[in-house]
Order: C-alpha cells, then sequence, then structure tokens
C-alpha cells in the first residue's frame, strides 16, 4: 500500500491541466508538413492523442454525466422523445406527415412518413423561431465574447458549437433544452476515433491525412479557447470556463457538423433545425430544402416518392467519401461525387532531371503534384496531362518543347495524346491493386483485432465490425471503385484517340465550301 507521502509524489510529478494544454496547443499548431509523409502524421497523431488522454483524465470528474447519458443511448433519447414532440407542436412545427422515432440499419433515430408522398410535395415545416442560428448565438449572452474573438466572429461552425456547450450546460432556462436533449451523446466522427481506428484508417493515406486535420482543428481550438475562457472576466466566459472540457467541444463540434444546414435563400448563414436534423441521408440529386419568407419557416419537400411508413430521407448534397466520413459520421455506398487525388513527383535521379524541372516551372508546376480526378472530368485533366508530357518526355521530345515560345508550350503540353493517356492508364492500374490490397489488409486486420475467425461467411465477419471499421471498409471499397471507373474512361479515352488518328482526313465538299464562303461574306444578305 502507497503512504501518502508517495501518493502525493505520485501527484506532483504529474503535470498540471494547464503544462498539457499548453503542450496540446504548441503540438496542434505544428507546421503540417506540406510532402505528405505518412509516419511523421501517424508520430504526430501519437503525440496528439497521448496529450490528449491526459487531459481527458484530468477533467473526467467534470464529464461524469455525460458518460452516464451515453450508457443506453437509445433508452435515453426515446424518454426525452415526447417532451421533444410536445415543444415542436407547441411551437407551431407543422409535422403530421411524420412520425419520429428509431430507425433501422442502426442509423439512430429519424423520420418516418405516416402516409405515402409524392416526390416535391411538403414533407414537413419548421418555424424560424426554434431553429438554432450563428445569427442567433451573436446576439444571445455570447455576444461580448464574439466581439472580441476573432475565431468566433468568422468561424460559423465554432460559433454555433460554443452556442450549443452555453445552452445545454450554462444556461438552466435555455428554451432549447427539449431539442439539446434529442441530440446523441456521442459521434462516429473521426474526432471520436480511437487509436485503433485511426490505425485502420492509415491504410487510406489521403482519408487519414485529412482526418488528422480536423482532429489537429479541434485540439488547436479547444486549448485555445480553454485559455481564453481562463483569462477573461465576461459572464459568458465565466460560466463556460466552469463546464469546458475536451469531451464536450469535440460533443458540440461533431453536433454540429453532422446537423448543420445552409440557410436556404441565405447561404453565408449556418443553423441547426430540430426536426429537420432528424432526416437520415438518401440518394438524390437536389437539396430538397426551402424557406418562406411570408410564414418564417423552414420548408422540407419530399426528394422522391415514399411509401407508408417508410424512412424519409433527404439529400444531404455532393461530397466525397472521405467529407462523409470526417463530418458526418457515416460512409454511403456510393462513389458518383468521389474524386481521387493522384499525386505524381518528378525526382532528381530521373533522366534529364534539370531541363523537364525548367520546363515545369514555366508550366506553372511543381516537382510535386497532386491532380484531382474525377470520370466526367478526365478528358479535361490539361494540368494533368502537361506534367505527364514532360515527366515522360525523352530527348527529342524535350527539345520540341524546348525550342517552343511561352504562348505555344502550354497548348502543346496540355493536349492528350496516346503515349499520355497509356502512362496514366498503367499509373491508375497500379493504383487499383494497391486499393484491392489496402481492403485485404484493412479485413485482416480487423479479423486479427477482434479475434474473428476469417474462415467464415463474408456477411458473418462484417456483422462483428462496429459502425466505424465499416464506415472505413466502405470508403477503401468506393475508392476501388472509383479507380476502376477511372481505369475504364482512361482506355476508351485512350481508344478514341487513336481511332481518330487513324482516319483519313476528310475534303471539304463542293456544298460545304459554298456554304464556307456565303458565310464568310454576310453582306450578300442584306
Amino acid at each position: 500500500m502507497k503512504s501518502k507521502s508517495q501518493s502525493s509524489s505520485a501527484q506532483q510529478s504529474k503535470p498540471s491541466l494547464e503544462v498539457l494544454i499548453e503542450s496540446l496547443l504548441r503540438e496542434a499548431t505544428e507546421d503540417f508538413e506540406e510532402t505528405p509523409n505518412l509516419k511523421w502524421e501517424w508520430d504526430h497523431y501519437l503525440r496528439l492523442s497521448s496529450l490528449i488522454q491526459k487531459i481527458k483524465e484530468r477533467e473526467s470528474g467534470r464529464d461524469n454525466q455525460d458518460k452516464q447519458d451515453a450508457i443506453d443511448e437509445n433508452a435515453r433519447r426515446a424518454s426525452e422523445l415526447p417532451e421533444f414532440i410536445q415543444w415542436l407542436q407547441r411551437n407551431r412545427a407543422d409535422f403530421k406527415k411524420m412520425s419520429i422515432g428509431p430507425v433501422e440499419n442502426d442509423c439512430g433515430f429519424g423520420l418516418k412518413a405516416t402516409d405515402s408522398l409524392k416526390s416535391g410535395e411538403l414533407a414537413f415545416s419548421v418555424p424560424k423561431s426554434i431553429v438554432m442560428s450563428a445569427e442567433k448565438a451573436r446576439s444571445s449572452k455570447l455576444s461580448v465574447l464574439v466581439d472580441k474573438d476573432p475565431i468566433l466572429c468568422n468561424m460559423q461552425n465554432v460559433l454555433l458549437a460554443m452556442f450549443l456547450l452555453y445552452e445545454k450546460y450554462v444556461n438552466p432556462e435555455s428554451f432549447w433544452k427539449p431539442y439539446l436533449r434529442i441530440i446523441p451523446s456521442k459521434f462516429d466522427t473521426v474526432a471520436y476515433y480511437t487509436e485503433a481506428e485511426m490505425a485502420l484508417l492509415k491504410i487510406s493515406p489521403r482519408a487519414f491525412r485529412e482526418s488528422l486535420r480536423m482532429y489537429r482543428h479541434i485540439s488547436r481550438q479547444y486549448a485555445y479557447f480553454h485559455t481564453k475562457f481562463k483569462n477573461s472576466t465576461s459572464l459568458a466566459s465565466k460560466g463556460l470556463k466552469k463546464i469546458f472540457t475536451y469531451n464536450r467541444y469535440t460533443w458540440a463540434v461533431s453536433a454540429v457538423s453532422t446537423r448543420v444546414n445552409n440557410w436556404p435563400n441565405k447561404h453565408d448563414t449556418l443553423c441547426l433545425v430540430p426536426l429537420l436534423d432528424l432526416c437520415n441521408h438518401g440518394e438524390g440529386e437536389e437539396i430538397s430544402t426551402d424557406y418562406n419568407d411570408e410564414s418564417e419557416s423552414f420548408l422540407c419537400y419530399a426528394g422522391s416518392d415514399f411509401a407508408q411508413e417508410s424512412e424519409f430521407k433527404m439529400f444531404y448534397g455532393h461530397r466525397s467519401s472521405i467529407d462523409f466520413l470526417i463530418h458526418n459520421g457515416f460512409v454511403p455506398n456510393n462513389f458518383k461525387d468521389d474524386i481521387y487525388f493522384l499525386e505524381l513527383s518528378l525526382g532528381t535521379n530521373a533522366a534529364n532531371s534539370a531541363r523537364k524541372f525548367s520546363l515545369l516551372r514555366e508550366s506553372k508546376m511543381d516537382s510535386r503534384m497532386t491532380f484531382p480526378l474525377a470520370p466526367e472530368r478526365l478528358t479535361n485533366a490539361r494540368k494533368l496531362f502537361a506534367f505527364i508530357h514532360i515527366f515522360i518526355a525523352n530527348e527529342e521530345k524535350l527539345c520540341l518543347y524546348e525550342e517552343e515560345n511561352k504562348e505555344n508550350l502550354e497548348a502543346v503540353l496540355e493536349q492528350p495524346t496516346v503515349e499520355c493517356l497509356k502512362y496514366l492508364h498503367d499509373r491508375l492500374e497500379l493504383m487499383k491493386r494497391v486499393a484491392d490490397n489496402s481492403i485485404a489488409t484493412a479485413l485482416r486486420t480487423l479479423c486479427k483485432n477482434l479475434s474473428i475467425d476469417g474462415s467464415q461467411a463474408q456477411e458473418k465477419i462484417e456483422a462483428q465490425y462496429s459502425k466505424v471499421s465499416g464506415n472505413i471498409l466502405q470508403l477503401l471499397r468506393n475508392e476501388l471503385k472509383l479507380l476502376d471507373m477511372l481505369v475504364h474512361c482512361c482506355k476508351d479515352f485512350k481508344i478514341s484517340l487513336q481511332n481518330n488518328a487513324l482516319k483519313p482526313p476528310q475534303e471539304d465538299t463542293p456544298s460545304q465550301v459554298a456554304n464556307t464562303e456565303i458565310e464568310s461574306n454576310p453582306s450578300d444578305n442584306n
């Protein structure tokens, strides 16, 4: 058994919360490596994660009630549902065509149509009075803070997160209490990922890099506001100082990122719309919300036909799989809005590297470039074609490029050729094999981590994965589908160029010559 002096000594050896927060701020503001470096990024994540874990331990006393709420999330939210519905009705929300409750596929709570709905039909409306907006936050008791703080002034999402914290934990008479109680107590966003889940995400380097950026933002903002509240004398700061923890700030940021909407017809204002934010995502093409100035209400329309008792969903907008993963905490089984970021670099050991570097500079490109690729826009990837032309150029081609004047060089380099597309096709095929191997690696890692018998049927295996693991796997599969589509598009584009090159040039027919002469002499029409 430890003596009192030993316990006291152990306590003194632990760094204080303030020291940990200063260290976190330094680590989170460290320059991010511009050149992708997965080892540095992973080590940086581990340093951040270690500091955050220690901070959470120091703040655990203030987080106890939040942890209790999360024990049986669905039961807690179900118990809060009647009061939330009454609050909506008291404030004139019109949702007679909707019912609220748990939905299938582990999607938490959602909306169901109580009757069949046709595409374009008004589903429900929400009055402006119950919306939490950045405008309302600016005129709330946070106004003194907002006026003097550059982050709260310029970042509406952060302002909304702070507004949520104030109304949930500081204001005992909050008008929005029934709404705040229905919001989940934790999310599947990357801010909540464990070290093992981040290690799994690392299999997709770009997704990991973008997730790490979000992790850094939250860490930096938390450390910044902790210090600000400690040194401020305003009533709002004093109230927030008592309740502010890393876990709570992560909750507020995630609640905003998963539920935020642009105010229709007023796109520079972000807001949280009770009831509307219970709609889960459904595939579509157009956003189906609007705002009516006369009734001062948010309107939500059916984006497609809905059968009676089916889940009512809305299209969240055109986003990539990585954006969905980071900001919404799920990944749809669809890659139509995904972009593949192809990284190409010219090394100093390449043949004629000095001359190629010079051509790249003339073309306003660096020796290391990242090119966003989408199947429908592949034929217009002009900068990519220019980089590849320089990259694969032999002595003869280099001489031709160097002889071109600057005005013509850009046009020559940006023109797709069969040789250029062959290189691109082979490179994409290689990345496709890498993506295929990444999925196999992820599956092996999950089976090992969860002690799953890999010989079972795939459906049985995947039923044992956590929601986060399923999201990461879906992200990797979407990336593979996208690469497969890009490979096919590249191949078709190359064949099209080859076929056009084989066609003999067409001579003008007499009628075409006559038409040309008429068009070139418009005075004849007067």
